[in-house]
This record gives C-alpha cells, sequence and structure tokens, in this order.
C-alpha cells in the first residue's frame, strides 16, 4: 500500500512539474525586465539580428545586421518621452490575436514616431528577434 501511495505522489509531482516547466513567461512581466536590466536584455536578444530604419534623405529602408560587437543596450523610450504611446501587439501582423509573438511599439502623436521591437516566444521564454525604426 505505502508503495502504491508513494508511486501516486511521485506521478502527481512529476505532472505539476511538467505542467510548471510548460508554463510561458507573462510579456507584461518579461518587457519591464527587459527594458530595467542590461544583462537580462543581453540574454534574451537572438544575435546576430535585423535592424531596419527609415532613410528621410533615400526615402528608402536601411537593414542593417546587430552583432555581439555592435550590440547597444535598448531603453524603453516612452519612459523619458510623453510623445509616445506604447502598445502591445500580439502578433507581427499588428492584430489583436493570441499567439507566441508580440510587437512593443512606440507610435508618436502626429510626430512621426514608429518604433517596434518584435519578441517571440521560444521555449516558454521571450526573445528580441529583429527591430524597426520608421519614424520620419
Amino acid at each position: 500500500m505505502r508503495i502504491k501511495l508513494i508511486f501516486f505522489l511521485l506521478v502527481i509531482c512529476s505532472i505539476a512539474g511538467g505542467q510548471q516547466r510548460r508554463r510561458a513567461e507573462v510579456f507584461d512581466h518579461f518587457i519591464v525586465q527587459f527594458f530595467a536590466l542590461e544583462e537580462f536584455q543581453r540574454e534574451r536578444t537572438i544575435l546576430p539580428r535585423e535592424h531596419s530604419r527609415y532613410h528621410s534623405g533615400q526615402d528608402t529602408i536601411l537593414t542593417e545586421i546587430i552583432t555581439e560587437k555592435s550590440w547597444q543596450v535598448l531603453k524603453d523610450e516612452a519612459l523619458v518621452n510623453s510623445h509616445y504611446f506604447r502598445r502591445i501587439y500580439e502578433n507581427f501582423e499588428l492584430r489583436r490575436e493570441p499567439t507566441g509573438q508580440r510587437v512593443y511599439a512606440y507610435q508618436g502623436n502626429e510626430n512621426g514616431k514608429d518604433i517596434r521591437y518584435y519578441f517571440e516566444l521560444q521555449n516558454g521564454k521571450w526573445f528580441l528577434l529583429r527591430s524597426e525604426n520608421l519614424s520620419n
């Protein structure tokens, strides 16, 4: 009888532990840490990654590759500039559908600001994949 009870408890603990491991990070909690902690940001950025930006002089979008050497800490622009609105979209198509993708965007209030960070959920953790600054 004791062996059955111990086996039953082990099975229950195993199932509960498996569910804990599969639980995904909450994006709202992740994004606060991402912009607050430099080391955390470095760990959660996939490198090399693409960064696209609008070049108004040529009216084109230029894309560069950010490597380990050229990586710089990203700051939460909305904390220092109230002319932006922060928006979180639940996929790369900027729609409100739950997926393993998020776009963290700064969109200006009639000032041409449009900055986007593209995140993807991988093994229950969020990672920055690419970014864009389409501001004019």
